[in-house]
């Protein structure tokens, strides 16, 4: 009594599998976040009140936002022209409070470049 177990047996009534391939049709709203969730807050620091001088704002945004959607927004909601967006995600960090671990959570953060003679008032306020 002979074990096969090394040898894979070919059969020669194997096809090939075929499979169907459909589009499907998104509406681009279901793709895109909503436009008042992407911008979340005003991101305070001493680099954020540094770069006010070379009229760059920086703001904490959705996880999912991307820098066309960034700029409408800012654009939409603030009534400026936006030069540039560059973005960044923040790493999350432990932290310890006495004997407490905890955990402080990441964010993604977006550094938006306004057009020379605007500005956004609500920040410098």
């Amino acid at each position: 009594m002979a074990f096969k177990i090394f040898k894979k047996e070919e059969s020669e009534n194997k096809k090939p599998k075929t499979v169907d391939t459909v589009q499907v049709q998104v509406p681009e709203s279901a793709v895109s976040l909503p436009s008042a969730s992407v911008l979340k807050r005003f991101y305070v620091s001493e680099k954020a009140s540094r770069l006010l001088e070379e009229n760059k704002y920086i703001f904490e945004v959705a996880k999912g936002a991307t820098k066309q959607e960034i700029k409408k927004q800012v654009e939409k909601r603030f009534n400026v022209h936006v030069i540039g967006v560059r973005v960044q995600n923040m790493p999350t960090k432990a932290r310890n409070v006495g004997r407490h671990a905890g955990i402080r959570s990441g964010f993604r953060k977006a550094i938006v470049a306004v057009k020379e003679g605007e500005s956004i008032s609500q920040v410098k306020a």
